[in-house]
């Protein structure tokens, strides 16, 4: 009956929410329904059985109950996409259930503390959330639980790029998924989650088909917003980018339904399609859908900082790309409250095309260095720093230090990889080996035919990739002697 009443409690709070709701509850008011927890677990007698009892005592029991009700409050906020409300109750109620002891108790309160930090983009909360969830769901038998904040640490570990604890959590997740009643949904999110993480490893084409097949395995349920999305960027990111566009747009579609359109999740998802856009060259389908989010999210959630700012960065590197470089770095500039790591790239890349190249080989050789002690050679991102590096050297005339560069990138080069990369890896690589040596011309040439011909293959018919090919092909037009100078 206590678990019955509890879910009592979930469906109570919601609907007082829903009673003065603003135009966010509204929008989320039927997701915020689908997320209840559904009344069928309280049909797992084994699960409630192995759960530390309540505590007997009449006051403390009704303690219980009063937090318990307390907890329904906080979903009902998290529900509708209100995460500083959410720990705003979260932080008094932790401690008032750490005062009664019901280990239970503790490890959800701490869990949805977890879950409110970790979709405003805030790992010093959902980091230390999880972790003491996963410690009170194990010290109170709560296997449900344990076993979502095991997967949970597992997401943010991959998001935090350190992947020797995502291993372990994902290993931890494993196992705890192994005890009790199967969760197939739990399950489904981390075999989801281990596609993700292939990213870290740099397995392009390997992520995409990961993604594709676990969408095969959910034909009994449509795919949600996220895994939508994830097939779009990995799409992009393996070069295909007619089907990363059109996932990227159903990901925003099925948000917008499921979310209305001014929720944080629908503007994330706008910004992952503002990103599709501008890497296949259509930046002025780009700049409006960054524009038109960061312009929403401003409105509706200005305090969350993780969004506004991956926003800021995709509308500055949108103008990057279409050369208006003081718009493109006050806006990246702005963004790097919330992403330091990927805008100092941007800034990097305007600062070269300013002309401070000095400025801009600082920072690529850093960024080259610290990216070689973490990532495997034949990472596409490592593959890039170098490129972006020895575009900077030859810029200084330094022509011999570029080849270099260019030749550990094209050594690692494999079918994994994104089709139009290796092309620009192979041309760039082609020209400084047939500026600084001469016997290698005749290689050089057929190099840059084959760039050339992936291209033919694989480029959007975009200006962006169009010019690409139109550059191989004065090059390849040019007398032998003149492809001396890059």
């Amino acid at each position: 009956m206590a678990c019955l009443g509890d879910r009592l409690k979930e469906l109570s709070a919601l609907a007082s929410v829903m009673e003065q709701p603003d135009s966010d509850a509204v929008q989320e008011a039927p997701r915020a329904a689908r997320g209840l927890t559904p009344v069928a677990e309280c049909a797992d007698v084994a699960a409630l059985k192995a759960e530390t009892p309540r505590p007997r005592d009449p006051l403390q029991a009704r303690h219980v109950d009063e937090l318990k009700q307390r907890l329904a409050e906080m979903q009902a906020q998290h529900a509708v996409g209100k995460n500083l409300a959410a720990l705003k109750i979260g932080e008094p109620l932790l401690a008032d259930a750490r005062a009664v002891g019901w280990q239970p108790l503790v490890a959800e309160v701490e869990l949805w503390i977890g879950r409110a930090g970790a979709d405003q983009g805030d790992d010093s909360v959902s980091i230390p959330g999880f972790k003491d969830s996963f410690a009170a769901a194990l010290a109170g038998h709560d296997d449900k639980t344990l076993a979502n904040a095991a997967v949970r640490l597992a997401q943010e570990y991959i998001y935090k790029n350190d992947m020797p604890d995502y291993d372990y959590w994902q290993r931890v997740a494993q196992a705890t998924l192994s005890r009790g009643t199967p969760d197939p949904h739990l399950e489904s999110f981390l075999e989801h989650e281990r596609c993700v993480a292939l990213n870290r490893l740099g397995r392009v084409k390997e992520r995409l088909r990961c993604f594709e097949t676990h969408a095969q395995k959910k034909h009994d349920e449509p795919l949600n917003e996220w895994e939508l999305t994830m097939l779009g960027i990995a799409a992009g990111d393996a070069g295909q980018f007619a089907e990363a566009i059109d996932w990227l747009e159903r990901g925003v579609e099925f948000s917008t339904k499921e979310f209305g359109p001014t929720h944080p999740r629908t503007l994330e998802m706008r910004a992952y399609l503002c990103k599709g856009l501008r890497d296949l060259g259509e930046y002025g389908k780009a700049l409006a859908e960054c524009q038109g989010a960061l312009r929403t999210v401003r409105e509706v959630s200005p305090d969350n900082e993780a969004l506004v700012s991956r926003l800021e960065l995709y509308l500055g590197s949108t103008l990057r790309e279409m050369k208006r470089y003081d718009e493109a770095k006050k806006m990246i500039l702005q963004a790097q409250k919330g992403v330091k790591d990927e805008a100092l790239p941007e800034l990097a890349q305007i600062a070269a095309a300013t002309g401070d190249l000095k400025g801009a080989l600082a920072f690529y050789q850093k960024n080259l260095d610290d990216d070689a002690k973490e990532l495997p050679k034949n990472h596409p991102d490592l593959v890039g720093d170098r490129m972006v590096y020895a575009e900077t050297l030859e810029s200084m005339g330094r022509l011999d230090e570029a080849r270099a560069q260019l030749a550990q990138a094209y050594a690692v080069l494999d079918d994994d990889m994104n089709p139009l990369s290796i092309a620009d890896v192979t041309f760039d690589y082609a020209r400084l080996l047939a500026a600084t040596h001469t016997g290698e011309r005749a290689k050089a040439v057929q190099m840059a035919r084959a760039a050339r011909q992936i291209y033919v293959e694989h480029a959007p018919k975009t200006e962006r990739y169009q010019s690409a090919v139109a550059k191989i092909d004065d090059w390849l037009a040019k007398p032998a002697a003149a492809r001396a100078t890059p």
